[in-house]
């Protein structure tokens, strides 16, 4: 129980750090000259609303967040059982 811990804690961690970089990247390079919706990769829409007085820019979370959040994680998984494999049989 504490290595799956461990690989969910590792996992998690990388997946925070590649959601951090596809956010900034694509809130970086969306047209600062007019309001825009738009999402990143991983799954987070920004939403930047453009007035004469103020500019907004919202986050808000979107299913394929939830979704590619799960297949890091199953793929962290698989990816720790295959070392476990190769580990044992040495």
């Amino acid at each position: 129980m504490k290595e799956y811990s461990k690989t969910f804690g590792i996992m998690t961690m990388i997946y925070l750090g590649m959601l951090l970089i596809d956010t900034l990247f694509t809130l970086f390079s969306t047209p600062a000259n007019y309001s825009v919706i738009v999402t990143s990769l991983l799954g987070i829409q920004i939403k930047n609303t453009i007035t004469t007085h103020n500019i907004t820019t919202t986050f808000s979370p979107t299913w394929i967040l939830v979704i590619s959040y799960f297949v890091t994680l199953i793929l962290g998984f698989a990816i720790n059982k295959g070392i476990e494999k190769v580990k044992n049989k040495q």
